[in-house]
């Protein structure tokens, strides 16, 4: 089970990123895999970080003050593409709205999962309670899914394995609110 972030501080734990990480960390780089960015709600969980910070979606000025053609140009900075803009302007296409880039949508995804963990979170202290059992350490029942999919901030390879441990936490759920009882996940 990975270290709580309540040892740290004042109990509360962000992260941020601009020009790094680099992969094979997760980013937001235009040449990274969104793989790693869909992983990272998990591993906020996993880890117990509460907020994250990134420094500009919306970045299209060159470093000496110029604009930049976002569509054509995904360096802002040295060896660092796409960093700073996760949001196209749509004016290129004759919108007046802007696009959201893959990348952000898979930084949203893992939102929805960490919601899902939250949850799953949830219902089981929900069931420690009614059950004048003790408090639940929520990562003995998940720890399983985070070792199938990363090790530390580094995921693993396989696409599937996110969707397979979505599918897992989703099981999960349903087990518990139809009244079967929990089981730590197998180490």
């Amino acid at each position: 089970v990975q270290e709580s972030a309540l040892n740290h501080g004042n109990g509360k734990m962000w992260t941020y990123s601009c020009i790094g990480p680099k992969y094979p960390f997760p980013s937001f780089h235009v040449d990274d895999d969104t793989r790693t960015m869909r992983m990272v709600g998990w591993m906020a969980k996993s880890y117990d970080i509460t907020g994250y910070l990134y420094y500009e979606v919306n970045k299209y000025t060159a470093p000496d003050g110029g604009w930049v053609d976002v569509y054509s140009d995904a360096q802002r900075f040295n060896e660092c593409y796409g960093d700073g803009y996760l949001l196209y302007p749509g004016k290129y296409y004759n919108s007046s709205s802007p696009f959201v880039s893959l990348r952000l949508t898979a930084y949203r995804d893992s939102m929805d999962d960490y919601d899902m963990l939250c949850v799953y979170e949830s219902l089981l202290q929900e069931y420690a309670a009614q059950n004048q059992s003790e408090e639940i350490e929520f990562g003995k029942y998940v720890q399983d899914l985070y070792d199938s999919m990363f090790k530390g901030f580094q995921s693993k390879e396989e696409d599937a394995l996110i969707y397979e441990a979505r599918e897992t936490l989703a099981k999960r759920i349903l087990s518990l609110k139809n009244g079967e009882i929990p089981k730590e996940s197998e180490e």
